[in-house]
């Protein structure tokens, strides 16, 4: 590689490390949507393929690396990922052979830190979504809707109250943001099962909508 194109990493290696660069590859380890690490090759023989073994490894290791990190500093599981369509098909059938409710909370990553100052997207999405998914730990889940935000099941045997759910939402919130958010500026979507009648994949349109 042109020295003049490794110029701008100068300043992340000492000069020792930088001299021996010569063909860098950087290899992203990317969880939900963002990089969770990176794996940086010095002296790469040739470019990374497309779908390879290094890009599967990768791959793999990110979700491990994100369960790992929450583990160590005994937080709650990020929240669940996967095909969001079956997973709230499995949730509405347990609900209906144990006659309870499922309210159904998305909260917009966007939306809540459009009334904050500059921060870092990556960490802002990364703590939110693991502050939410501690509030509903052992009464629901939280499921990721990638960069968009996180969608949160709570199950009772009766419907939520809108208001308590705002209430709860935003005392969560406090810590974080460092204020209480009102009600308007969480921008919350709500929906009971079975009260609105809504299957799966309706509801996923919905949250799509």
């Amino acid at each position: 590689m042109d020295p003049q194109q490794l110029a701008p990493l100068a300043p992340y290696f000492s000069s020792r490390e930088f001299a021996i660069l010569e063909a860098p590859l950087a290899v992203p380890f990317v969880a939900d949507g963002s990089t969770v690490a990176l794996l940086f090759i010095a002296q790469a023989s040739r470019p990374l393929e497309s779908g390879g073994l290094v890009e599967e490894a990768a791959s793999r290791a990110a979700s491990v690396i994100l369960r790992s990190r929450a583990a160590l500093r005994g937080e709650a599981p990020a929240p669940e990922t996967g095909d969001l369509a079956a997973r709230l098909a499995e949730l509405m059938a347990r609900a209906d052979s144990g006659g309870q409710h499922l309210t159904f909370i998305e909260l917009g990553f966007e939306r809540i830190a459009s009334g904050l100052a500059p921060i870092e997207p990556y960490r802002f999405r990364t703590d939110l979504a693991r502050v939410l998914a501690s509030m509903v730990q052992g009464s629901g889940e939280a499921l990721t809707l990638g960069r968009r935000g996180v969608l949160l099941v709570l199950v009772s045997r009766r419907p939520h109250d809108e208001r308590l759910i705002h209430h709860q939402i935003a005392s969560a919130l406090k810590g974080l943001l460092g204020k209480t958010p009102a009600s308007e500026d969480l921008g919350l979507r709500l929906w009971s099962y079975p009260r609105d009648g809504l299957g799966a994949h309706e509801l996923v349109a919905e949250i799509n909508a």
